[in-house]
């Protein structure tokens, strides 16, 4: 192809003009080819690799993809559940935790290998459930203050802990979900938190108590006393569990190039 030069009125040339004896003129390359031979993260796959990975969030499954040469972005989710049975102050628990959050991180890689990665849980589904007993006829505490489960109408009771379902995370590590340097493995390990502020606790109690002697027994629901002590013993847990408002993470993964 042959471009034209124009200035101000001065004569005409054409790269055939200018090109000396003998030497066949070449075009400039095309902008295509020009793009397409210079390295750059365009030419990474779409998604360049995932893993897997283990944390107190849970067994993770994750996936990335290079956004320039020394950024990524990365997705997952996590889950994993535990049930347990515990007896605390003469009342039976019958808890179960569950964990289920997804997360999306930005990889910034400072060095080679180290990594910043500021992201969110997009959705923190992260609590504990339980179930309380306590037989008719035995002795338990609540709110340091003791009672006798009603034989006729032993006490129940339900609890639940849980999270606002967005919450900020930050976490540095090292290894490459999606190295650029043509390995298929790599092993990740990383550390940081997820700020997940004060949880919401409800508690709810039925059934009746009765006097230590079982001269009197009444319902917890009509009972002004017992729904304080309730209310009192919530506010602990609520309290006792703030502590972990930032929650501390340590993660061990690895992963593959597709």
């Amino acid at each position: 192809m042959f471009i034209s030069l124009y200035f101000c009125g001065l004569p005409t040339f054409t790269f055939a003009q200018l090109a000396p004896p003998g030497v066949s003129p070449e075009p400039p390359a095309t902008r295509a080819e020009s793009s397409s031979s210079r390295p750059g993260y365009q030419t990474y796959p779409k998604i360049a690799g995932v893993g897997a990975s283990v944390s107190p969030l849970g067994i993770g499954i994750e996936a990335a993809r290079p956004l320039s040469p020394h950024t990524n972005i990365r997705g997952g989710f996590n889950t994993f559940s535990y049930t347990d049975a515990i007896q605390i102050n003469g009342i039976n628990y019958s808890a179960q935790l569950n964990l289920r959050s997804v997360d999306a991180l930005l990889d910034w890689y400072v060095r080679p290998r180290f990594h910043l990665s500021p992201g969110l849980l997009v959705y923190n589904g992260n609590g504990l459930t339980a179930h309380a007993s306590v037989l008719g006829g035995q002795t338990f505490s609540l709110a340091n203050m003791g009672y006798v489960s009603d034989p006729a109408n032993p006490l129940t009771g339900t609890g639940k802990l849980d999270f606002f379902k967005f919450s900020p995370m930050i976490l540095a590590g090292f290894g490459n979900l999606a190295p650029r340097n043509g390995k298929r493995f790599s092993f990740r390990f990383e550390f940081g938190g997820v700020y997940h502020g004060t949880p919401r606790v409800s508690m709810n109690v039925a059934g009746s108590v009765c006097n230590a002697n079982f001269t009197g027994c009444y319902s917890v629901a009509a009972n002004p006393t017992i729904q304080r002590d309730v209310q009192a013993q919530q506010q602990t847990v609520i309290h006792d569990a703030s502590r972990y408002g930032l929650f501390p993470l340590v993660s061990i993964g690895f992963g593959f190039v597709l």
